[in-house]
């Protein structure tokens, strides 16, 4: 293997090894809209907390819930379009600058996690099983769907699109300069990151908050436990959405 070929390596490598980087961006969206509204937020290695009063608007409750989407959506748009003038004058002195725009693509594939939510969806709805489980209820994307009276899964499609979108022009450039195995390197690397983030890592770092004693008209941001990038609302704050 060539040095170029190991450089290419490593740059797929470390792209998947900073893939963490996105959950905390992640939640700084909810935690920066929170704080635009006025709330006390604080974010935690997976969550972000925030706490309002009861009668708080459904539009501003879907607009932090939005915020957290729209930086992966933001950096998916963003690093295609780095990588689009990139491959105009690809060559070695260009490769950092050309996994850099990969790496912020990166965080835009987090939605694809919406086409693993439309086929669990699509298994249950063929079974006949009702979708108000955890998995689809800690989601932002079924909130924001419920926020605006939409369809359950309606915006886990628009991530699903968007999402498969960016990843296919990733793959389509690393194709065309040689560089598709370093990018699916990323992939195992990411895996790894991030259970060393969530299990080790994470907790020590941002730390989630002590539990306390939930006053009424108080909603904590994924309080319950969950996947990152999920969306949990308390019980007693049930008419949301």
């Amino acid at each position: 293997m060539n040095s170029q070929r190991q450089k290419q390596y490593f740059f797929g490598i470390l792209c998947g090894l900073l893939c963490p980087l996105w959950v905390v961006l992640h939640e700084c969206g909810h935690y920066l809209a929170a704080r635009y509204y006025g709330f006390e937020a604080l974010i935690s290695y997976k969550r972000c907390h925030y706490s309002s009063p009861s009668n708080t608007p459904i539009s501003i409750k879907v607009a932090i819930t939005t915020a957290g989407p729209i930086v992966n959506l933001v950096a998916m748009i963003v690093g295609v379009v780095g990588l689009h003038f990139a491959s105009r004058a690809y060559s070695r002195s260009t490769i950092v600058k050309a996994w850099l725009w990969t790496f912020i693509a990166f965080g835009g594939l987090w939605l694809l996690q919406g086409v693993a939510r439309l086929g669990v969806g699509g298994w249950f709805a063929l079974t006949d099983t009702p979708l108000d489980i955890p998995f689809f209820l800690r989601s932002d994307e079924v909130k924001i769907s419920r926020g605006l009276q939409l369809p359950t899964l309606t915006i886990s499609c628009v991530d699903a699109l968007f999402g498969a979108a960016g990843l296919w022009f990733v793959v389509c450039f690393h194709r065309r300069n040689g560089s598709l195995g370093p990018f699916f390197a990323a992939f195992p690397a990411a895996v790894l990151s991030m259970a060393v983030y969530l299990l080790w890592i994470g907790p020590i770092l941002l730390p989630a908050p002590r539990p306390t004693p939930t006053t009424k008209g108080e909603q904590d941001h994924r309080s319950q436990p969950a996947m990152a990038g999920e969306f949990f609302v308390k019980s007693q704050a049930s008419t949301w959405p």
